[in-house]
């Protein structure tokens, strides 16, 4: 499962959060070149096919704040706007393009603080 933020289609960039099957996580950022910012493992991310994980990120004009399952999982430093942009959700696999995935949303929210 993957969470698009911070998305610009005029400047081709945006920031990816992911989690992977294997309770693995990513956060990767593309302004011309795709970069990994962060990446780790952790139990709070249920691990394996058909398994519920909530989602969330905190962004202020400095920082994203990463979170799974209520689980803070790691802060970094971020120099984008959190006032403008657009957010998605991309479903797919890393580890070959022939795979397919699925997945199921709900209750998608988005707030300011």
């Amino acid at each position: 499962m993957n969470l698009c933020l911070e998305a610009s289609s005029l400047f081709l960039t945006y920031d990816t959060f992911l989690i992977c099957t294997n309770s693995t996580y990513q956060l990767n950022s593309l302004n011309v070149l795709l970069t990994t910012v962060r990446h780790g493992s952790s139990t709070a991310i249920q691990q394996g096919l058909g398994q519920a994980n909530v989602l969330a990120v905190v962004t202020t004009s400095t920082s994203l704040d990463l979170y799974v399952n209520g689980v803070h999982l790691s802060s970094v430093s971020s120099s984008k706007s959190a006032n403008t942009g657009q957010i998605g959700i991309i479903v797919g696999s890393l580890t070959s393009s022939s795979t397919s995935a699925a997945a199921a949303f709900n209750d998608a929210k988005l707030w300011t603080l």
